[in-house]
């Protein structure tokens, strides 16, 4: 499938954008960290060290958690940027999401289940006019919320079936806006589990101090 001449430019970053991801070297790395110190050099100098943006050396947990969210809603703002304007809207709606990811624990709650349930009556309304039936656009949202496709449990933490099952959608389907939709929810997989590694050493050192 050639791939829309209105979307070429988007796709061209979005293949750069899946091409810097962490290997699992990187990730080696940074969990091998014993301080928080240590994880934001590892980070810095990696692939990963984009999702820093504002980010500083002293900052304590409740501080990592508000930089990375913000990190998040500027990559959203990004992508949606690259693509024509009709996307947008379902772009701006997938990056809600996360962080972190809605398909974690709190969907099992009815809150939560709400929530979702917001989420997929929105979803058609937000993809354009023109977008084509028989394409997959909500299945890189169904993997980073296995409720949304009727699963009973949420998606585990670390997830490589999810990555693998990602990276096939971005590939195959480079003629449409699905892989902005799989760059993301690949994007909030890494940044998921970024937070994970950084705000945990954090949490510990604070609790450590206090004790």
């Amino acid at each position: 499938m050639t791939a829309h001449a209105d979307l070429a430019y988007a796709l061209a970053r979005l293949q750069a954008r899946l091409g810097a991801r962490p290997s699992d070297a990187h990730w080696r790395d940074l969990e091998a960290a014993q301080t928080t110190t240590q994880a934001l050099s590892v980070t810095r100098q990696g692939p990963l060290t984009h999702w820093l943006d504002g980010v500083a050396q002293a900052d304590e947990a409740a501080a990592l958690e508000q930089r990375l969210r913000q990190r998040w809603a500027r990559e959203v703002a990004t992508v949606a940027g690259w693509l024509p304007p009709r996307w947008r809207a379902a772009v701006h709606l997938q990056g809600r999401l996360a962080p972190w990811p809605l398909a974690a624990e709190d969907t099992a709650s009815d809150d939560g289940a709400d929530r979702l349930a917001d989420w997929a009556a929105a979803w058609p309304r937000a993809l354009p006019a023109d977008a084509a039936t028989g394409v997959p656009w909500r299945a890189a949202a169904e993997q980073l919320c296995p409720r949304l496709r009727g699963d009973t449990v949420g998606r585990p933490a670390r997830s490589g079936a999810a990555e693998r099952a990602l990276v096939r959608l971005f590939r195959g389907h480079a003629g449409t806006a699905v892989p902005a939709f799989a760059y993301l929810a690949l994007a909030a997989l890494d940044l998921e589990r970024l937070r994970g590694a950084l705000v945990a050493r954090a949490m510990f050192e604070t609790e450590t101090e206090a004790a």
